[in-house]
């Protein structure tokens, strides 16, 4: 848990000063800051970040279209 949360908090960072230095945000990084969100159950936060993986790195979108549709067959059997 420890190890996850200063990881978390490391792509956090990575994530912030990629802004404020107006650069891309290196490969990965969003979809692994996704994943994480995910495993954490915010959905709805973690579709973002793989979307924005996928506008990013365009090569990436197969990928990250396969995460977001398990993101939503999770939901939907979550709520049965």
């Amino acid at each position: 848990d420890e190890t996850l949360t200063k990881h978390k908090k490391a792509l956090q960072e990575i994530i912030g000063k990629s802004a404020e230095m107006n650069k891309k945000v290196p490969p990965g990084v969003y979809a692994e800051y996704g994943f994480i969100l995910a495993r954490e159950g915010d959905a709805q936060e973690a579709e973002k970040y793989f979307k924005l993986e996928a506008q990013t790195y365009p090569e990436a979108t197969p990928f990250m279209e396969k995460l977001v549709a398990n993101l939503k067959d999770s939901e939907e059997e979550d709520s049965l």
